[in-house]
């Protein structure tokens, strides 16, 4: 009965810490780093697709 009750407080254990870092570290961190880069890269590719068509940057502000 105490073996029993000890692997299920462990796997209670784990799962908590588990669900507790994926939560706060991974998803706030991790994913918000990854949608970044790909942000920067997106941004970076149309840039370079833009700019073979038109004159100069797109993102550019006009001078004056």
């Amino acid at each position: 009965m105490q073996k029993k009750l000890e692997a299920v407080y462990v796997l209670f254990l784990e799962y908590f810490i588990v669900y507790f870092f994926v939560r706060r570290r991974y998803f706030k961190a991790t994913w918000r780093k990854i949608a970044e880069v790909r942000l920067l890269s997106a941004a970076e590719a149309w840039r370079k697709k833009t700019r073979k068509r038109t004159k100069g940057d797109a993102l550019s502000l006009p001078k004056g």
